[in-house]
């Protein structure tokens, strides 16, 4: 199972200053039994994002894949996660995705795209990890299975990673207070008009990325309206909402923004806003992770 399940709209933003950078994997995750199969990837990249499991916290997260990944696209997304997990390199082969803390923990996803069966597992558990660089700049290191693991369904499954890559990053920006400042309060005040199902509102306070989603010539301005709510509560499905913070570079702002996605059970959402005119608008958003 995937982390994240919620798709996110993707706009690209100036990245002079984070090239696109390529790194070499080797070694193959096999696996015995009724659903035989091998990946052996040969293209390794590693990029910031998202703990699964602790959306508050980031991580670096490795692809290593049999094609080479966009980086470019994964960095102008505002969830790269869920940005590379559709690009053409993942969705036609199989893959490997890690995720490392900075304390060398490792979690694995393999999968194999054709009946997309997944195997997870991390060091603790079944994995070993000995690393050659885990810096801001580099990730580099050699995964592997003590024993073959058995699974519930009774494939055997071992691992003989080997990874190398740099670690690709957006230029830093200025961290927005509690309340994310005016982008904040624009998102909020959006997200008001878009209740009220106020559509002129609404159109004023959306960027022309996030209209393509919310704007149609067939329907009129109540249909979109309603079309716009819809897909809001589809990528910021909460209650409670506050904004925690978020990180301004140029004319995007990314904002955290936490809610109660159901009763009992905190989220984490992200939301991108962009200047225009001296105004602050709605681009796009979605769900980052469960809180613990």
């Amino acid at each position: 199972m995937k982390p994240w399940l919620i798709l996110l709209g993707t706009v690209v933003i100036g990245l002079q200053n984070a090239p696109i950078l390529a790194g070499e994997a080797s070694g193959r995750f096999s696996v015995e039994g009724e659903k035989p199969g091998i990946i052996a990837p040969t293209h390794a990249a590693a990029f910031v994002t998202r703990e699964p499991y602790n959306p508050r916290k980031k991580v670096v997260e490795i692809v290593l894949s049999a094609a080479p990944i966009d980086t470019d696209a994964v960095l102008a997304a505002l969830n790269p996660h869920v940005q590379v997990i559709n690009q053409p390199a993942l969705m036609e082969n199989d893959y490997v995705l890690m995720w490392l803390t900075p304390d060398g923990k490792l979690q694995m996803n393999a999968t194999f795209r054709k009946t997309m069966t997944q195997y997870l597992d991390q060091t603790g558990s079944s994995l070993q990890i000995r690393l050659e660089a885990n810096t801001p700049e580099r990730v580099a290191g050699h995964v592997t299975s003590a024993k073959p693991v058995t699974t519930l369904s009774g494939e055997r499954y071992t691992v003989d990673l080997k990874f190398d890559t740099p670690v690709s990053r957006v230029p830093p920006g200025r961290l927005l207070k509690k309340g994310g400042e005016a982008p904040g309060k624009a998102l909020l005040a959006f997200l008001a008009s878009a209740g009220k199902k106020h559509w002129p509102a609404i159109k004023a306070g959306s960027s022309p990325a996030a209209l393509r989603f919310f704007e149609a010539d067939y329907r009129t301005a109540r249909e979109n309206a309603e079309e716009a709510l819809s897909t809001l509560r589809m990528w910021l499905r909460k209650s409670k909402l506050r904004v925690t913070g978020g990180e301004v570079r140029g004319d995007i702002a990314d904002l955290e923004v936490e809610g109660e996605m159901h009763p009992g059970m905190s989220a984490l959402y992200l939301a991108r806003m962009r200047l225009s005119g001296g105004a602050w608008l709605f681009e796009s958003a979605g769900l980052a992770g469960i809180l613990p």
